[in-house]
């Protein structure tokens, strides 16, 4: 019987530590938290929603695992998801500082193109510098946003 809970013991830490039986983690792409498991990670509700704190629920973070992830917004680096949505974004479609960075879920590629008007760019952050001229809210009115391409 002690041997059985101590098994559970072990199994329950691993799962707090926020990795699964397989070793993967899966992470929130508002605000990085870890979980086992899609299902433990949706489950809970989300700090930094951006419906508001604790107004939504956690989302998974759908792109590649790297060294280094950068904002959909203007191209700033990170080690880990959660140091780049810890910060506020000065190219926030709301307005400067007024949201925080979003993680670009695309692969890492040389040239980054624009969903809008198909505009290329070497970097993430080259490409969301510019205005567009086919933005959805008019010409030049927003910035360029890359296409999420997947690996």
């Amino acid at each position: 019987m002690k041997r059985r809970f101590a098994v559970l013991l072990s199994v329950a830490a691993l799962l707090f530590a926020g990795l699964g039986m397989d070793g993967r983690s899966y992470c929130c792409k508002y605000c990085g938290w870890k979980a086992n498991s899609v299902a433990a990670l949706t489950s809970m509700k989300c700090r930094l929603h951006p419906d508001g704190p604790y107004k939504g629920r956690h989302a998974p973070y759908e792109g590649a695992e790297s060294k280094t992830y950068c904002c959909r917004y203007c191209g700033w680096k990170a080690t880990s998801v959660a140091a780049l949505t810890s910060m506020k974004c000065r190219l926030h479609p709301d307005g400067p500082y007024k949201g925080r960075h979003a993680p670009y879920e695309g692969a890492e590629s040389e040239t980054y193109c624009c969903k809008y008007c198909g505009w290329k760019a070497n970097s993430v952050a080259a490409l969301t510098s510019m205005k567009c001229r086919l933005h959805p809210d008019g010409p030049y009115k927003g910035r360029h946003a890359p296409v999420a391409a997947r690996p």
